[in-house]
């Protein structure tokens, strides 16, 4: 029999039952965008991107990549199928196909939301800037010291995060700014729309572009009415409208970042302008990095700026000019300002910090021409030392080309590759005629890309600046950071620049050269100070430990390169840092008057001269073709000259030294000789290997006081061979050994005449002749 409750009793319990279910919490749903149960995560962006929002999708995809997970990224225009897992970044179709909606004007240019529709997450802000910073949200709430396994959020997730303003409110003769709008100029409604953008940034105020016969109310006017003053902008009150004017090409757009960037920038409440209210800024013709919003103070991060004027100037072919004084702060992101007019850095200061970057290979500044590249048509193969290209250019070029059939520069040891395409460059006239200077170093049967770089008749100027890297605290593994002064564009000239390296500590990645000269002839490095970078060690591809090579100086593809009256910052025989130059596939270098830790050839030189210098204790380590020639340098390498050991001793060609001074190892105690190299004739490096076909010395002096106890004098070649003492060791790649060495005017130190080498049956073919003693 059913046992009844009292009324009480019955609705104590009803009450608790109630305060139980409404206290009781629904289980709790995710979005797994990683599981395995549904289709992969893809990255949507908009199918027009601008360079902010592609920072930010790089972002995401590295911070992925980095946890072992690649997302590829598609455009909203690639796949319509709504029920697809997808990160959706800026505005896109998706948000029409999720039916879902979002406020930018409420957000903010740099403002953002995040929010879960299904199985999207949607990550945008009023502005491109505001979906970066969507982005760096995402990974520091998700990603970031998550399990690599996945990737999850709450399912009904929704965040926004709207941009506070320093400014409250504009008045302008009593009136809000929000009561305006602005009437373009008729033919050009460009500068309106930057200025609606500008006063969106600083103030989330949205005003009307309308045009000059719409309903009259208080408006910003662009006027094609002159201003007082020759090349100036103008921005006035009169009568409650605000009248806008310049004299000058592009000069609403400078005018109008000035003005944002002296008057609304600082300002902070309401910005107050009365009645008769006037701006006149007057430009020189430099543009400078103040007028596009550069603070200099060292502490705001200017880059954004930086790339502004420079934009702006490429646009007007107008020059830079940093701003005196200014000390202008690089941070970690990823972008880069393009320059193609005279810059002055003047005595400004540039701090690039590497210690957070958002990509290691971007270049800082990159320095590049206003002639595109072409590919070559029409050209089936190439012959070496052919005279003619075979067809004609538009312009005369630096020409590259390559066979990725063919491996050269098979590099042997710790650092053991597979070689490298086939790669010649080589400058062409208008009539396909090759410059007999650069001239075809292998036959190209094949080619697989054939590619001119038009040179540029008028010499660009880059001059000043004092730059100082915050080095990285990388892992210490070949991961390279470029954030340099990349230059792309022949016939360029860089003066009086100086580049600093602060904060090394006992690990860090490897830096591939400030001073990064790549695909371009005829440039000159002058009177610019650099620095060698620290030293550090990782596993190389044999697996044993290396020293990984780290470069200030880096010329790649590159010829008619000129470093005259460099230096370094620190001590050029201190083995602590690595040697200062690394270069690869050029033609036709020249040091002259420099200090130096370093000359270096790895992938090859054709000609290279030596003069009036002096190179430490890294040494000139050489392979290629043509003329080596020394001349009145005093080199403290261990050997006067090395032939790279790694890519196969090799030098098609004559060396030549006059007047040098030879101190070996720096005044280590070491045993010296002149020719440095190994070369077993085991391994195939692509190519026949060659000793110098000649060897002329006339005037050297071998400062090799401070020698061992056992040493015999100094050597001409160093023991390429132990192994190799007679006729019955087979090199099964031979080394084609030179005809001679002709020496005239050589002393040294000790007081020990010159030897041949320790191992005499190697060099047993070459002629050894001493002038002075004929």
């Amino acid at each position: 029999m059913p046992t009844s409750l009292s009324p009480a009793l019955l609705c104590l319990t009803l009450s608790a039952a109630l305060i139980l279910t409404l206290n009781a919490q629904p289980a709790h749903q995710t979005l797994d965008l990683l599981s395995k149960e549904h289709a992969r995560c893809k990255i949507v962006r908009p199918e027009t991107t601008s360079r902010i929002e592609w920072q930010a999708i790089n972002l995401l995809r590295n911070a992925m990549q980095a946890k072992g997970v690649r997302l590829p990224v598609i455009t909203d225009a690639a796949e319509k199928d709504v029920s697809g897992t997808e990160i959706v970044l800026g505005q896109t179709n998706r948000e029409a196909q999720a039916s879902v909606t979002f406020d930018r004007i409420a957000l903010g240019s740099e403002g953002f939301q995040i929010k879960v529709v299904g199985r999207r997450v949607f990550i945008l802000g009023g502005g491109e800037h505001g979906t970066k910073k969507g982005v760096q949200h995402f990974l520091r709430t998700f990603v970031q010291e998550k399990p690599v396994d996945s990737l999850t959020l709450p399912a009904d997730y929704d965040y926004a995060e709207p941009q506070k303003y320093a400014i409250s409110d504009v008045e302008i003769a009593g009136q809000s700014l929000a009561d305006f709008a602005i009437i373009p100029l008729a033919d050009d409604p460009k500068p309106a729309a930057l200025l609606r953008d500008l006063i969106f940034q600083h103030t989330g105020l949205w005003l009307e572009i309308a045009a000059p016969d719409a309903p009259k109310k208080p408006a910003i006017v662009f006027s094609s009415q002159k201003p007082e003053a020759a090349g100036s902008f103008e921005l006035l009150e009169q009568k409650g409208d605000v009248i806008l004017k310049t004299d000058l090409p592009g000069g609403f757009v400078r005018g109008l970042h000035a003005f944002f960037a002296s008057v609304v920038s600082p300002s902070k409440g309401t910005l107050a302008m009365p009645e008769t209210y006037a701006f006149r800024k007057t430009f020189g013709t430099a543009v400078l990095y103040s007028d596009f919003g550069a603070r200099g103070d060292g502490v705001t991060d200017d880059i954004e700026a930086i790339i502004r004027a420079h934009a702006f100037a490429n646009q007007h072919n107008l020059p830079v000019k940093a701003d005196r004084d200014a000390k202008y702060y690089i941070g970690g992101t990823d972008a880069t300002a393009f320059i193609q007019t005279d810059t002055d850095f003047g005595n400004a200061e540039f701090l690039i910090d590497d210690t957070n970057v958002e990509n290691r290979t971007t270049a800082i500044f990159v320095v590049t021409s206003k002639l595109e590249s072409h590919p070559i048509e029409g050209v089936k193969n190439l012959k070496r030392q052919q005279t003619n290209l075979g067809v004609t250019l538009p312009r005369r070029s630096l020409v590259c080309a390559t066979d990725s059939n063919v491996k050269r520069y098979i590099r042997y040891g710790a650092n053991q590759n597979q070689g490298s395409s086939q790669t010649d460059i080589f400058i062409v006239e208008t009539n396909g005629d090759i410059d007999p200077k650069t001239p075809l170093l292998w036959d190209f049967d094949q080619i697989t890309e054939l590619a001119a770089y038009p040179i540029d008749t008028i010499q660009l100027k880059i001059t000043g600046g004092r730059f100082t890297t915050r080095a990285n605290a990388h892992e210490s593994k070949y991961a390279y950071y470029n954030r340099s002064l990349a230059i792309r564009r022949s016939n360029t000239l860089v003066e009086g620049l100086e580049h600093y390296v602060v904060d090394e500590g006992d690990h860090g990645a490897p830096y591939g050269g400030f001073i990064n000269i790549f695909r371009c002839s005829d440039v000159t490095v002058r009177d610019t100070i650099l620095t060698g970078h620290k030293t550090y060690r990782t596993i190389g591809s044999a697996g044993t430990t290396v020293s990984m090579g780290t470069y200030d100086i880096s010329l790649n593809r590159a010829t008619n390169v000129s470093f005259i009256n460099c230096r370094q910052t620190n001590d050029i025989n201190d083995r602590t840092y690595w040697g200062i130059m690394g270069s690869n596939y050029c033609k036709n270098l020249l040091y002259d008057g420099c200090s130096l830790s370093r000359f270096d050839a790895h992938m090859g030189v054709a000609n290279a001269t030596i003069r009036n210098s002096t190179i430490g204790s890294a040494g000139i380590s050489v392979t290629g073709t043509g003329t080596l020639l020394l001349e009145n340098t005093t080199a403290n390498g261990s050997n006067l000259v090395g032939l790279r050991t790694d890519y196969g001793c090799t030098w098609e060609g004559d060396f030549i030294i006059r007047n040098c001074v030879f101190i070996p190892g720096g005044g280590g105690k070491i045993s010296a000789s002149l020719i440095g190299g190994s070369y077993s004739g085991q391994h195939d490096f692509g190519y026949t290997c060659y000793m110098p076909k000649t060897i002329t010395i006339d005037g050297l002096h071998i400062d090799d006081r401070n020698h061992p106890d056992t040493y015999e004098g100094a050597a001409i070649f160093a023991n390429f061979n132990r192994n190799n003492t007679d006729d019955t060791y087979a090199e099964k790649y031979p080394y084609v050994r030179g005809e001679e060495v002709i020496l005239k005017n050589v002393t040294t130190a000790s007081g020990k005449p010159l030897r041949t080498c320790d191992n005499a049956h190697i060099f047993k073919d070459v002629k050894i002749r001493f002038v002075d003693k004929d």
